[in-house]
């Protein structure tokens, strides 16, 4: 759905900031029961490196996992050295239909609450 606020444009996130938010990611979704099986994951791109992401390491538990240890993976070692690229079209149509024109993004207001429940609950995520 494109973004109908009028506000100013985001500043860019900082790795440190998506490490936090995808290690919050991995405890709400231990909360919730969404981690039940061994090759489940979350994943983020790490902002100013394209084609790299942040991943949990295998055999950690989602309600284990911190920010600190998350790692980073390029997309051409997960994809045995090759990146399939769309075309330029059907890239930004997906782009902008996803995250509309950069005021705002999906959960602003959900995600803060998320948030403040577990930082009561499960805390250590912010390590």
């Amino acid at each position: 759905m494109a973004s109908t606020s009028t506000g100013p444009a985001r500043a860019p996130r900082t790795e440190a900031e998506v490490r936090v938010d995808l290690a919050a990611a991995y405890r709400l979704a231990a909360l919730n029961g969404w981690d039940d099986t061994v090759f489940t994951h979350l994943s983020a791109s790490v902002p100013g490196e394209p084609g790299t992401n942040l991943i949990n390491p295998f055999g950690l538990g989602f309600d284990e996992i911190s920010a600190c240890q998350l790692r980073a993976m390029a997309a051409a070692a997960a994809a045995g050295g090759r990146i399939l690229v769309p075309d330029e079209a059907i890239a930004t149509l997906t782009h902008r239909q996803w995250v509309g024109d950069g005021r705002e993004w999906d959960g602003d207001v959900e995600w803060p609450a998320l948030l403040r429940r577990l930082d009561r609950v499960s805390p250590g995520y912010r390590e």
